[in-house]
């Protein structure tokens, strides 16, 4: 088995025909040094068996963590599902994010001792978002496409990137839809901050311990 390097969790609740989406998008990544942890927060069990079905060809390990549902829990959750990595590197991810597929390859290659990363995404129009919905195809997605929103996010370029992903403040930069952290790191942090795992705030909690607490 591939040395793993990366944890991908994904955060899902009861939206199967966008987690397949997802799902088909990490299974053609470049890189095959990741596991995959389903964080779901209490979905039926068609997403239950939607995730057994697509990652059951999946070379590499994978976990479907799931607590009942009670309301918005995103940030239990996570936690839950953070018990269950067995890898450095933690990337988080909602079930509505597609990835292009260097998406995990570029994370690794920008990953950086004490320094989390934060990203943003490409909202598409309603009408490609339908068609992958309903049959699952995962167009190649240009910058210059029509009806993009935040086009810029969808141009690829890795040294640019590696220019870019320079250290900002937190209360300037404080929001994204994609989060890349060390394991050692947050596990560390978690155990001093035992009130993550109440209601809500998913993103913005794991964004503030690991920015406010240092190790």
């Amino acid at each position: 088995m591939i040395n793993t390097q990366a944890s991908i969790i994904i955060t899902t609740y009861n939206w199967p025909e966008a987690l397949k989406a997802v799902l088909s998008s990490i299974m053609a990544q470049t890189a095959l040094n990741f596991e995959i942890i389903i964080a779901d927060d209490g979905s039926s069990d068609e997403t239950k068996d939607l995730v057994q079905s697509q990652l059951d060809s999946f070379p590499q390990r994978w976990v479907h963590v799931r607590h009942n549902d009670d309301g918005i829990r995103q940030a239990r959750i996570k936690n839950l599902a953070i018990k269950y990595v067995q890898s450095k590197y933690l990337i988080f991810i909602d079930h509505d994010v597609v990835l292009h597929p260097e998406f995990i390859n570029d994370h690794l290659l920008m990953a950086t001792p004490r320094c989390f990363l934060q990203g943003k995404r490409v909202f598409l129009p309603e009408s490609l978002t339908q068609i992958i919905l309903d049959d699952g195809n995962l167009p190649e997605i240009s910058p210059w496409q029509k009806g993009l929103e935040n086009r810029k996010n969808a141009i690829r370029c890795p040294q640019i990137g590696k220019f870019m992903a320079r250290p900002h403040s937190f209360q300037k930069h404080c929001g994204g839809a994609i989060y890349l952290c060390i394991m050692k790191t947050l596990l560390r942090l978690m155990a001093m901050m035992r009130c993550l795992i109440r209601h809500g705030g998913g993103k913005i909690r794991i964004f503030a311990i690991v920015y406010f607490i240092r190790p």
